[in-house]
């Protein structure tokens, strides 16, 4: 036999195919153009050589910086050439070099190749796993069937437990029906009896409502005059803060400014007084008009508004000097020009026990004078809705 007949010819992906599957041994041969492989080449030309190879192995044979040898050496070292490797399963079982003999080459091919008592056995274990395998799929499969059954017992107890409660409730909701029939009968004749009973009494009352609508006019008259006898007012004052005090509808505005001049926690900086919904500027001429006529009952809201260009005007001083007595006596001809004038537009009315008597106290008339650049704050109060970081809008 030539040795052309030993040499696997497909690709090195194929042999290893073949090697694994029938459990061969892949013999490598690496070679180059030297004496000492052209010796090897001839070791391989023995036939009894290239009928053991046949039988037991596949043989590659590669030359030295081919493509194939270049592959192959990424996985297994290639130290020298010529080099005959011997692999079973994927390891390196044995090699050779140049001083290989055919005999040489038969000897470790019959040493490492799977002898037949193991193949035996091999197709043993197979067989035994191939029962075992059986077994478990038939004891698979009764246990699936006894599952199943036990599953369908399961549902159709369920399916017998849900149509018993489904025809108790079916039968309590009919017998609610025919109650609630039974009541809507029974209703409709009290309903009956009740109108019959209206429509005898209802002349009677259209009778009795007249004589009621006099009454009920002069009773609805006495309690609007009665929610008008005291006014709430919540008062904003400059920092945002806000104080709230009841008065009484009688009581003059000058009133609620003197008590603010009191009472007022912020600062003493001098202010004005407005109102929104709808916005209203009140000036001195308002001071002398009730709570009422001002229409602030039953409640209000008041917001203080500082006077500009009047700060410097009324900063405090550590001591007297001639500018704030020439203040104050301006300030008193003032305000006794400003009641004089209230005097004459407004009606006068007796004042109650306690009030004072046209003017302001000092106090009042300190923080209430009004400059002459009031006329441009009232343009100011509609288009600034707050002050200090507040709003002032009271919806």
């Amino acid at each position: 036999m030539s040795s052309s007949s030993i040499w696997f010819t497909e690709s090195i992906e194929e042999a290893v195919k073949i090697v694994t599957e029938k459990n061969l041994i892949l013999l490598v041969y690496v070679f180059d153009d030297s004496e000492k492989s052209k010796k090897l080449d001839e070791a391989f030309n023995d036939e009894h050589l290239v009928a053991i190879v046949n039988s037991k192995a596949i043989a590659l044979k590669m030359q030295k910086d081919s493509h194939e040898a270049n592959l192959f050496g990424q996985l297994y070292p290639i130290h020298r050439v010529p080099l005959v490797y011997f692999i079973l399963q994927g390891t390196v079982k044995d090699f050779g070099v140049e001083d290989l003999s055919s005999q040489d080459i038969v000897e470790k091919i019959n040493k490492l190749s799977p002898s037949n008592d193991i193949k035996a056995k091999l197709e043993e274990v197979k067989k035994t796993r191939a029962k075992q395998e059986e077994k478990q799929t038939k004891e698979r499969e009764l246990k699936r069937r006894q599952d199943g059954k036990l599953a369908q017992e399961t549902i159709q107890s369920v399916e017998e437990k849900q149509n018993k409660i489904y025809f108790e409730k079916l039968k309590k909701e009919r017998k609610e029906d025919e109650e609630y029939k039974k009541k809507i009968k029974e209703q409709i004749a009290k309903d009956r009896a009740v109108q019959m009973a209206a429509r005898k009494a209802e002349k009677q009352r259209l009778m009795d409502e007249k004589e009621k609508t006099q009454s009920n006019k002069e009773a609805s008259s006495q309690t609007h005059s009665d929610s008008h006898n005291h006014c709430n007012l919540n008062i904003k004052q400059l920092d945002g803060s806000s104080v709230r005090h009841s008065f009484s509808s009688s009581n003059r505005l000058s009133e609620v400014v003197e008590w603010i001049d009191i009472n007022r926690t912020d600062s003493d900086m001098p202010y004005k007084l407005f109102a929104q919904f709808p916005n209203r500027n009140f000036d001195i001429s308002d001071e002398q008009r009730t709570l009422l006529d001002l229409k602030l009952c039953p409640s209000a809201t008041l917001i203080m508004k500082p006077i500009k260009n009047a700060s410097t005007a009324y900063s405090p001083t550590t001591g007297g000097s001639w500018v704030d007595y020439l203040y104050s006596a301006g300030n008193v001809i003032y305000n006794s020009v400003a009641s004089v004038t209230s005097y004459l537009v407004t009606p006068t009315t007796a004042p109650e026990p306690g009030q004072r008597l046209g003017g302001e106290s000092s106090s009042s008339r300190q923080h209430n004078v009004r400059t002459l650049s009031e006329a441009g704050e009232d343009d100011d109060s509609k288009k600034r809705q707050i002050y200090n970081g507040n709003s002032v809008n009271q919806e």
